[in-house]
């Protein structure tokens, strides 16, 4: 391939052909250019208002360009300046790449964290606007008891209490709770829930809810949307049993069937 390109070059070079074949558009229309005024300048009286020199600069520029693009080939298989343009590209696809794997291993430790201290969530969007997102905690082994918070774009938030009777409660206070927890505890509790529920969350400078954040966004990304342009999340654990305990409870627009 190195070989066709040096032919091109010898035989195309004044003119720029050699790196139209290599999608070098604008450097191409350099050298048309400079042939054209090479070539005008030949054809040029001496009465001409544009001093000769001028077209001998030219004339040597694009003998230069043509024998340096030549060499080029010839000894790294890339013209000049095409091995810069590959290094940003490279750069650029390096970046975007890394930038990935960042986002990939936060999720991903968000997860671990979330998992070892068995934190679930649910997140139901349309338009990328939260209808519903909830997240929620077990405390205890067997007889476990669940703590959790919620909120949406239609209506605004709480908290949520199921005790191991199975029993669930509903307040915006979680000091109405009767739980096994001390009141430091649970309100130690409540307070990371809440915290958790809002990373997920993006607000305007006046404090109203108008979005997911980036987590948020990404959470919601492993899933399609359905026919309704609704997509309903699930972290691993999480059940949507919650969601039908509490809805009749809260005072969001969101409402599972």
């Amino acid at each position: 391939m190195r070989f066709f390109h040096l032919i091109i070059c010898i035989l195309t070079g004044p003119l720029g052909i050699h790196r139209f074949f290599k999608g070098l558009k604008f450097s191409g229309f350099i050298f048309l250019l400079l042939t054209a005024f090479i070539v005008i300048g030949a054809i040029a009286d001496k009465s001409d208002s544009i001093p000769k020199i001028y077209f001998s600069i030219a004339a040597v520029c694009l003998i230069l360009f043509w024998i340096s693009d030549f060499l080029s080939m010839l000894f790294k298989g890339v013209y000049i300046f095409e091995m810069t343009k590959k290094i940003e590209t490279k750069i650029e696809k390096q970046d975007t790449t890394s930038e990935i794997k960042t986002k990939k291993i936060k999720m991903k430790d968000v997860k671990d964290q979330e998992n070892n201290n068995k934190i679930f969530r649910i997140v139901a969007a349309r338009s990328e606007e939260p209808e519903l997102n909830m997240v929620y905690t077990e405390v205890g082994k067997n007889d476990y008891e669940v703590f959790g918070a919620f909120s949406g774009i239609c209506g605004g938030g709480g908290l949520f209490y199921q005790n191991t009777d199975n029993e669930m409660f509903v307040s915006d206070d979680f000091y109405e709770f009767s739980t096994s927890l001390s009141d430091e505890d649970l309100e130690n509790t409540f307070q990371k829930l809440e915290k958790l529920r809002a990373e997920f969350e993006n607000y305007d400078d006046e404090g109203n809810l108008i979005g997911l954040s980036e987590k948020g966004l990404l959470f919601i990304k492993k899933q399609q949307e359905d026919e309704n342009g609704l997509v309903e999340v699930y972290s691993e654990g999480a059940s949507e049993d919650f969601i039908y305990d509490v809805q009749d409870e809260w005072n969001l627009g969101y409402y599972k069937d």
